[in-house]
């Protein structure tokens, strides 16, 4: 029986013609005997979740030029209608993005979006976004089709019971998306809104993990109702435990100035309804609060000057924060969220500019942090 020669890959070409992805693969011989170049053609036709799956096995061997070359011409051809413009085109980490946008595609259901930006110091994270998707709509995905499109999100083993008995009762559905410290973060928060919500409750169960990790972080997002703005600076003063902090405390009361400063902008709105939740992520030190502002329908520009004296506190370059908040001023102030983190260090987080997406559902008031 004849060995087959061995074949070294020289070229890889990648075309789109109609609705088909083809693949052309041009290499050459490796037996000095033969001189014959031999070439491969396979002709596939990939949906645009199985041309990302298909761009992420090439990664594996590709090197990262050309993995990015192949990740612009897959994004070209996804479906651009129906999608928010999330995504960094610069960014290596776009490919890690488009595997969400596109499994939540997939789902053909419509969904909202909204945009994060957070503060650490001396670094300002903005490659971060939220999907949402309203579990009791008509056209909202079964239960088993939201366990199988985390498994395609590499969600972790030992976290799925977990979110199986956490998803049978949500209404709503959350994904989120950031960029850290060279490593792609996926989140997931199951939301709970109840139809006689008492005195304290439970809005949010939430995940986060980094690819590739065996575990995921796990934290309980809790409601305390009926707080106006005067009442929620002291309640963060007492859960965040801000007296007896010795780590941060300058950094921590100056926020706690800023944050109310906001809330107190906010409260003057008419019917502003203030939703104010406490953050606990299971053993681990992070403790945070999160204050839902999208009532108040104020636009970022109004509390831009804020957010400059709070960047100030993370020894940010204020140019860097303009550069991301002058494009999107007119966006709607969403969320406002701060504490300290897994790693005992200060954070605080600016959500903003809901938008939806597909058929219109009735938004979901509450986004997590």
């Amino acid at each position: 029986m004849a060995t087959p020669a061995r074949i070294q890959p020289h070229h890889l070409f990648v075309a789109h013609e109609a609705d088909q992805t083809i693949i052309q693969l041009a290499s050459d011989s490796l037996e000095p005997q033969d001189s014959r170049q031999v070439n491969v053609t396979h002709r596939l036709s990939l949906s645009a979740l199985g041309r990302l799956h298909l761009f992420h096995a090439l990664s594996e061997v590709l090197s990262q030029r050309a993995s990015l070359a192949i990740a612009k011409k897959i994004r070209s051809r996804t479906q651009a209608s129906r999608r928010p413009q999330l995504q960094d085109p610069v960014n290596p980490a776009c490919s890690w993005q488009e595997l969400l946008l596109a499994s939540i595609e997939s789902l053909g259901c419509p969904f909202t979006s909204e945009r994060s930006i957070q503060f650490q110091q001396a670094t300002i994270q903005s490659r971060r976004f939220l999907i949402g998707i309203d579990l009791q709509a008509e056209t909202a995905p079964t239960r088993d089709q939201l366990v199988d499109l985390l498994k395609r999100l590499h969600f972790p083993t030992s976290s799925q019971t977990s979110f199986q008995l956490s998803v049978a009762h949500a209404d709503w559905i959350h994904f989120g998306y950031e960029y850290h410290d060279d490593a792609p973060i996926y989140k997931v928060y199951c939301e709970f809104i109840p139809s006689s919500p008492t005195a304290r409750y439970t809005r949010h169960h939430a995940w986060k993990y980094a690819l590739g990790a065996d575990e995921a972080s796990y934290s309980i997002y809790e409601c305390i109702a009926g707080l106006d703005g005067q009442q929620i600076g002291p309640q963060i003063s007492a859960f965040l435990d801000m007296n007896s902090d010795q780590s941060h405390p300058a950094v921590l009361d100056r926020l706690l100035v800023h944050l109310t400063g906001m809330i107190a902008d906010a409260s003057l709105a008419p019917d502003c309804d203030l939703e104010y939740l406490e953050v606990q992520e299971v053993n681990s030190c992070r403790r945070s609060v999160d204050i839902n502002l999208y009532d108040a329908q104020l636009p970022l520009a109004s509390v831009q000057p804020r957010l400059l004296a709070i960047a100030a506190l993370f020894a940010i370059d204020p140019s860097q924060l303009n550069a991301l908040i002058e494009p999107r001023k007119n966006d709607q102030l969403g969320h406002i969220s701060f504490g300290i983190n897994r790693h005992n260090a200060p954070f605080f987080t600016l959500y903003f500019g809901a938008n939806h997406h597909g058929e219109r559902t009735a938004a979901s008031d509450s986004y997590a942090a």
